[in-house]
């Protein structure tokens, strides 16, 4: 009982606290956070010296810095933010996680050309990471190929990372350890469910094929009659018709309502293309045909 007693001052006084923290300006609330050097056991002045003239002789070798001064001047803050701006960071000046990632490694993405000896490397890096994390099983070959770019986007899924493939700043800082362990629950149920991104785009689709096939069915210049039995065969036209005539919408004179409440008509205008589907089909065959 005391210490249930004892337990509700410590709790108000921790949620004064994080109201304090929450209430404060973006910035502030980020340099909470990035402000913080990362502290270990044998950290000393010596170490962060290093640090400074490693930062220093990278911004040297890209071009962004003249000399090093061995010190965090002014000079190397404004050479820190015109990198960051030119990699789409924050330019606070602040070298964290996502500003030493994209100081040190490179951005990798899918390529069927030969790449550097210094990509290569990456490449390495980032498939040894990877297999570490039990990502990735076959060869460090060097090669960003569909394999690799599977792993990544798995990795970058059970991490809550936007599944694109693509290894940038902050896939690379959570690769080497600016993540939380994941349960063995976290990794099996990634491999089956989408992510709400993907989740979007599938019911995305299914609406814009929805629509088509209401625009075929109920189309008053088609002269024959469909049934339940020509549903297989309206699904494949609609799929077809946002396969090869995406831009059929944009050319037709309905447009989506800008009310974002009517969700329901945001892609009516859909309906038109489903309508006019045997036109549009009779058209392209005699493009096609000559």
């Amino acid at each position: 009982m005391k210490r249930a007693k004892a337990f509700l001052p410590w709790l108000r006084t921790k949620q004064n606290q994080l109201s304090q923290i929450v209430s404060l300006p973006a910035r502030q609330q980020v340099n909470l956070i990035t402000t913080r050097p990362p502290l270990y056991r044998n950290i000393s002045s010596e170490s962060l010296q290093e640090a400074i003239a490693e930062m220093q002789a990278i911004l040297i070798a890209k071009g962004y810095l003249v000399t090093a001064s061995g010190n965090f001047d002014k000079e190397t803050e404004d050479a820190v933010k015109w990198f960051q701006r030119q990699h789409h960071l924050e330019d606070d000046g602040i070298v964290g996680a996502l500003t030493w990632a994209a100081l040190c490694y490179p951005e990798l993405r899918r390529s069927e050309q030969p790449e550097s000896l210094t990509i290569q490397r990456a490449i390495v890096n980032l498939q040894e990471l990877l297999e570490l994390a039990g990502f990735y099983i076959q060869n460090r070959d060097g090669f960003f190929g569909e394999t690799t770019v599977r792993a990544v986007k798995r990795f970058q899924r059970t991490y809550g990372l936007h599944p694109d493939g693509v290894v940038g700043p902050l896939t690379w800082s959570v690769l080497l350890g600016m993540r939380q362990k994941p349960s063995r629950v976290d990794r099996l149920l990634v491999g089956v469910y989408l992510s709400r991104a993907e989740i979007l785009c599938l019911f995305q689709e299914i609406c814009i094929i929805t629509y088509i096939v209401l625009g075929i069915y109920f189309s008053p210049v088609t002269t024959k009659g469909l049934n339940v039995v020509d549903l297989g065969k309206a699904i494949t036209t609609a799929i077809a018709l946002t396969c090869i005539m995406p831009f059929l919408p944009d050319r037709l004179l309905v447009k989506p309502p800008g009310d974002p409440r009517l969700f329901l008509l945001r892609y009516a205008h859909y309906v038109p293309v489903g309508i006019f589907s045997d036109s549009a089909l009779e058209f392209l065959r005699r493009k096609l045909l000559g």
